[in-house]
Formats: structure tokens, C-alpha cells, sequence
């Protein structure tokens, strides 16, 4: 079951780990702890996940137009993701 309104501060601390279908759109999920997470089919268009750790996250189907992935630790599935304009430097 999803919370009534979106918490941030669970998801960043990997408390919440069932965001699909959420919209995060310009989300600041920097240095966020999301491994395990499962983004199937978000919204993350313009979000920052910059350094954060996604080892074994699920972004399928997921729209990350223009996010922010610098830095990011871990292995994460992200097929049929729009990875359109996203920054991949120095990604792990």
C-alpha cells in the first residue's frame, strides 16, 4: 500500500521501498540509500539521484528524462527506461 502523501525522508533512507507508479519528478534523492527499490514505471524526470546507492533497484519502464545519475553505486535494472539526457558520469 502506498502512503496518503509522499514521503521523501522514507524513501531517501530506503524505509520505503515500493515507489512504482509514484511521481517524483525534480525529486532530490541525492546520497539517497535505494537499493532494493522498486521505481517500475515512475516519474523521475529532472530528479537527483546523484550518488545515491541503487544496487539491485528496478526502474523498468521508468521515465528518468534529464536525471541526474552521477555517481551512482550499484547495479539497477532499467529496461524499457527513458534515459534520455541523463548524467552518467562517473556511475558505477
Amino acid at each position: 500500500m502506498l502512503p496518503t502523501t509522499l514521503d521523501l525522508d522514507a524513501i531517501r533512507c530506503g524505509q520505503h521501498r515500493t515507489c512504482a507508479g509514484l511521481d517524483l519528478e525534480d525529486a532530490d534523492l541525492q546520497h539517497s540509500n535505494l537499493a532494493q527499490s522498486n521505481f517500475a514505471g515512475a516519474v523521475l524526470v529532472g530528479a537527483n539521484l546523484r550518488a545515491a546507492n541503487l544496487k539491485g533497484a528496478r526502474f523498468e519502464g521508468a521515465n528518468l528524462l534529464g536525471a541526474d545519475l552521477a555517481q551512482v553505486d550499484g547495479r539497477a535494472t532499467f529496461l524499457g527506461a527513458n534515459l534520455m539526457q541523463c548524467n552518467f558520469e562517473a556511475a558505477d
